[in-house]
């Protein structure tokens, strides 16, 4: 059968990881008012872990799953 793959992100001081399902792709960043990005992309915030003092831009990283 077709096993479907994910990529756990984790976060410290977050209690559990991130799924990122297969073929699913997710900016990463601060600040971002959006829900979506230009692609349709997910969003996820990383305002709350400390991400600007940890030096993390607004857009600071896509990642992209295989299709």
């Amino acid at each position: 059968g077709n096993a479907q793959q994910s990529l756990l992100l984790f976060v410290p001081g977050f209690d559990r990881p991130i799924p990122i399902e297969g073929d699913q792709s997710v900016i990463l960043g601060r600040n971002l008012e959006n829900h979506s990005g230009p692609q349709g992309e997910v969003i996820f915030d990383l305002s709350p872990f400390e991400a600007l003092d940890s030096g993390v831009s607004r857009r600071h990283a896509l990642v992209r799953g295989e299709r």
